[in-house]
């Protein structure tokens, strides 16, 4: 039995909480917004949450479709498949819990750093360096990297703007709410701290505060609601536009690169990044690629000096086949790499420019 097992076995009647013998993904939900689920259990809470669809299929113990949550049989199933031929569909599940628990550890050095379990008015829990650090933006497990690509963007343009966007409201001297200007149709959201759930299940800006799931889940909430499933409501993709859409009231103008010529791309390129002020820019990659870079995703456009463009993976590190050098790429640190133009014209798919 692994540690993950351990945990979701020794909490499941306290998250079953219907006892109905099945953890059901309206109980994950409201588990996961719970700020009394703290820690590891909170992590193991949280890759249950990623992993049902697939975790409930693993025994047959249901008339019909295999929908109505997980059960102990299910366990018991993930445990004895584990140990001879894991499925891969729930392989990830073991090392989904060890990098939730890395986020929640690493929100918890924060808080403790900044004001303990509660933030004050005087604590600095969501910018302890002052300005956000782009190589801290990580994508969790929701499929949302077209907002995190332009939320990269936003950052590598002007930090600050980010820190202007948040605002911490008070209850006497106790934080109780975080509430988030959009400047796109979103408009202003205000949600509650993120609680460790939240934090271990969708994205992490780990020690350098907790920006990033804070605004992630205004995001969230306001496409969908308060009590939106954040997988289904954003996590499934979208295109880059809409990521932009989120940060800025101006519009997008979006080009299919097979249809653009690479001249063009380059001008506007030069207009956007390096114009004052200068504007966000994602693209987005369908195909497979002998780079290896990651298809069906977005990145942020970040730089481009007339030679090479600069981009950045939104997950902040890369595949381990992406290649050191090739010819017209370099990989850099952190998600980051270069390529020509040329280069970046033959394999990715789109490009979008904040107007």
């Amino acid at each position: 039995m692994t540690d993950w097992s351990r945990r979701v076995r020794a909490n499941f009647a306290r998250w079953d909480t219907d006892s109905d013998g099945w953890l059901s993904l309206p109980e994950l939900n409201e588990h996961l917004a719970n700020p009394a689920l703290q820690g590891d259990d909170a992590a193991a809470l949280s890759a249950l949450h990623h992993k049902i669809a697939d975790l409930e299929e693993l025994s047959n113990d249901e008339v019909g479709d295999e929908n109505d949550g997980v059960t102990v049989a299910d366990l018991r199933a993930y445990e004895q498949g584990r140990a001879a031929t894991p499925d891969p569909s729930v392989a990830s599940v073991e090392a989904e819990h060890a990098a939730g628990q890395r986020a929640v550890t690493a929100a918890a050095q924060v808080r403790a750093a900044h004001g303990g379990e509660h933030a004050t008015a005087n604590s600095n829990e969501l910018f302890p360096n002052g300005l956000p650090s782009l190589d801290a933006l990580r994508q969790g497990m929701l499929g949302d990297c077209y907002f995190l690509a332009a939320l990269g963007g936003m950052i590598s343009r002007d930090p600050s703007s980010v820190v202007r966007m948040i605002r911490r409201n008070l209850d006497g001297n106790a934080v109780t709410s975080y509430t988030v200007a959009f400047q796109g149709e979103i408009g202003t959201q205000t949600v509650a701290p993120p609680t460790d759930g939240e934090i271990a299940r969708y994205s992490s800006s780990g020690v350098d505060g907790l920006w990033l799931p804070v605004i992630e889940k205004a995001y969230a909430q306001g496409r969908g609601g308060a009590s939106v499933n954040r997988q289904s409501e954003i996590g499934e993709g979208g295109s880059i536009s809409e990521g932009i859409d989120a940060f800025t009231a101006g519009g997008t103008d979006s080009d299919d690169l097979w249809c653009t010529d690479v001249a063009t791309t380059k001008t506007k390129l030069q207009n956007a990044l390096n114009g004052r002020p200068a504007k966000i820019v994602t693209a987005n990659l369908h195909a497979d690629n002998d780079l290896h870079l990651p298809s069906g995703h977005a990145y942020s456009v970040l730089a481009f000096d007339g030679a090479v463009m600069t981009l950045r993976n939104p997950w902040g590190h890369h595949p381990a086949e992406v290649p050191a050098t090739a010819t017209g790429f370099v990989k850099r640190p952190n998600g980051q790499f270069t390529m020509t133009p040329e280069l970046f014209d033959d394999i990715f798919f789109q490009i979008s420019y904040q107007e």
